[in-house]
């Protein structure tokens, strides 16, 4: 009986340690900056506007659309 007490006990002093840290894997964005979305004319301005002038502003319209995407393009291309 004497020899089951000891070896109980004697198990129980030879435990593993149990690790301080743990670290533990996280998914970290890879977007650090966000754009800003150009401010587009609304379909009721330029319903108003003249047909020289829609065509010059769907032009600038186009022009900011693609400067935007590029922008966002770039962005996530840094993301591979």
């Amino acid at each position: 009986m004497r020899y089951l007490l000891v070896l109980l006990l004697a198990g129980c002093s030879s435990m593993p340690k149990v690790p301080d840290t743990v670290y533990i894997p996280v998914t970290k964005s890879c977007i650090s900056q966000q754009s800003v979305k150009p401010d587009f004319v609304s379909h009721e301005v330029l319903r108003s506007l003249a047909d020289d002038k829609l065509i010059k502003q769907a032009g600038l319209e186009l022009f900011k659309y693609e400067a935007y995407t590029a922008e966002l393009e770039a962005i996530l291309k840094g993301c591979r």
